[in-house]
């Protein structure tokens, strides 16, 4: 994996280095968070939200921010607990707001029964306002419908009808589903006829296609309109439903080829929705590519058995035609006449689905949500290789240490990819000491690595950062031989040790170590990357008690950098360090 693009985090460690200047805290944490740093934002919280008991309204102000920053990451249990936790004198309306919430996380959650008993309990004991007694009667709906209990969510949703004059999308929507999943799509297109909200579209395109057939076509066209329409901003979520409605238009006319098409993009989208509504799963890829792999067969007279010729036809589509090849060596995979054969079309398969946008989910979606592989062992070898990769970059450490289960040694020219693997394996799930030990071997052959090695390993290493094993960090990144690094790559490995040596107290080292890196390809150096090094380098300086040398970086600095925010950044530093050898030379 290569080394990740420092300008960003410049940008970022310029701005939260010191205490921010914006007179209002809360925004100047809730910008790290716009920023894309949600797990920074969330700390500084931590630390700076103020207790209940000395400022209720500060402290609400930050609790919801807050649950908003948890809902961006789609932390329900985050959400549930935060929730629990609240003090018991938060204002009543508060309260309310908090029931919803931790309802709303309990259903994303699957704790059905603990949601609804929840809102059960609270529509006979508060005296809600109508507005938010609706919003419960509709998550109470909503968990009938989870928990698969239709005929209880058809009468909830008629006296829900009986009670309230409701004309909000998010009613429609939800009325919609429940005649659906009850087989009454001429009800719900009746429902939903007239409403274009952009949620609700793809819940009638798919009433319109179960209630009359023969709009596939015309219902096809109106789909691609509005992907070509969409812009960058469309949620995945929505992407997601319009191309499954795109798929089930093209499996009802038997148009294989768009079917396939529509469920490798809808599927890359990486977005879970309603398996009950919407058939986009890897099973239903699967059935798709053999769908259209036979209907590819019979076109060019290729009898099940004849492997060979299905290669040929199907390598020979790779490069212009990959998805005809996906489909060609799906029926391969599954068809073949010998384990070998089947091994090699799934090999060929899982990396030309790598290949697309939204590989990664396309191939976790094929082989581990499907009802073809019941088992992990079942995947075969060439397809889990690639797999605890994806688990691994994912941070699914209880997916990636199944797939490795028994999983055999890859082919001599694949083993340090296969010793990376274990090792990070080892490292993330705690086994510091064994991983280590993986990497120090893979450290001895270093003069053999080829292409990306370095950035690989060093992976690896930032995995033992991130877990506050410096020292295990630094005796690694001690041993790579700089010589096999182009300059660049010297002036990372710089960094990274600096990094560790700055968390492990020791400035002084830090400082060099920043420093080297910033000056390796020249004294004067102040691109990007210089830059970042020596602001590191001047805050390493400054702890360790060398107040003028951090000064002289930091004014190198406001010279070079053109950046308003920036400037203004570095000016507070300089202030800071200048009052603070004030007050180191003021006489006692």
């Amino acid at each position: 994996m290569p080394i990740p693009d420092l300008k960003p985090f410049l940008l970022l460690t310029l701005f939260c280095a010191s205490p921010p200047l914006a007179a209002d805290e809360l925004q100047a944490v809730m910008d790290l968070a716009r920023a894309g740093a949600h797990g920074l934002a969330l700390q500084e919280m931590d630390a700076r939200q103020p207790a209940f008991s000395a400022d209720p309204s500060g402290w609400i102000r930050w609790e919801q921010e807050r649950l908003y920053i948890l809902e961006l990451r789609r932390d329900w249990a985050g959400i549930a607990e935060r929730v629990r936790q609240a003090p018991a004198e938060i204002p009543e309306s508060l309260a309310r707001d908090f029931v919803t919430r931790r309802a709303e996380a309990e259903l994303e959650l699957g704790r059905i029964e603990a949601a609804r008993q929840r809102l059960r309990r609270s529509l006979w004991e508060a005296a809600a306002p109508p507005s938010v007694r609706q919003r419960w009667r509709r998550l109470l709906i909503r968990g009938y419908l989870q928990a698969g209990a239709i005929g209880d969510a058809r009468a909830a949703m008629l006296r829900y009808q009986q009670d309230y004059a409701d004309t909000s999308p998010e009613w429609y929507l939800l009325g919609a589903k429940v005649l659906l999943r009850a087989g009454q799509p001429g009800r719900a297109l009746e429902l939903l006829e007239g409403v274009e909200q952009a949620q609700v579209r793809p819940y009638r395109w798919l009433a319109r296609l179960q209630s009359t057939p023969d709009s596939a076509g015309a219902l096809a066209e109106e789909v691609d309109r509005v992907l070509a329409q969409a812009q960058d901003d469309m949620a995945p979520l929505q992407r997601a439903r319009l191309w499954a409605v795109r798929a089930r238009a093209d499996a009802v006319r038997e148009a294989r080829a768009g079917q396939v098409a529509a469920l490798e993009a809808g599927l890359g989208q990486g977005a879970s929705i309603d398996p009950t509504l919407f058939e986009l799963s890897g099973e239903a890829l699967w059935g798709a590519y053999l769908a259209w792999g036979e209907q590819l067969g019979n076109a060019e007279q290729l009898l099940i058995g004849q492997d060979q010729r299905w290669y040929f036809a199907a390598t020979e589509s790779m490069e212009q035609q990959p998805r005809r090849a996906r489909a060609l060596f799906a029926v391969l995979a599954l068809q073949g006449q010998t384990a070998e054969h089947r091994s090699l079309a799934h090999d060929y398969l899982a990396r030309l689905v790598l290949a697309e946008p939204g590989g990664g989910h396309l191939l976790y979606a094929l082989y581990l949500d499907s009802s073809r592989f019941p088992d992990i062992a079942d995947i075969p070898a060439p397809v889990r290789y690639l797999l605890v990769d994806l688990a691994l970059d994912r941070q699914d450490l209880e997916t990636a240490s199944a797939l490795m289960q028994d999983l055999a040694a890859p082919a001599q020219d694949q083993q340090f990819a296969w010793q990376l693997r274990r090792a990070r394996v080892q490292v993330l799930n705690g086994r510091i000491a064994a991983g280590v030990a993986l990497l120090e071997q893979l450290l001895a052959d270093q003069a053999n690595w080829q292409n990306d090695a370095h950035d690989r390993f060093l992976q690896v290493v930032f995995d033992l950062q991130r877990l506050k094993e410096h020292e295990q960090a630094i005796a690694l990144l001690a041993r790579i031989d700089p010589t096999r690094l182009a300059l660049q790559g010297q002036r990372e490995l710089l960094f990274w040790l600096g990094e560790s040596y700055a968390a492990l107290d020791q400035h002084r080292r830090a400082a060099a170590h920043f420093l080297r890196s910033a000056i390796l390809a020249d004294p004067y150096a102040m691109d990007p990357w210089a830059q970042t090094a020596r602001y590191h380098a001047a805050r390493a300086l400054a702890a360790a008690g060398l107040q003028g040398d951090a000064a002289s970086l930091l004014k190198g600095l406001l010279k070079a950098t053109r950046d308003t925010n920036r400037r203004e950044v570095l000016r507070h530093e300089l202030q800071q360090l200048e009052a603070s050898a004030g007050e180191g030379n003021s006489p006692p």
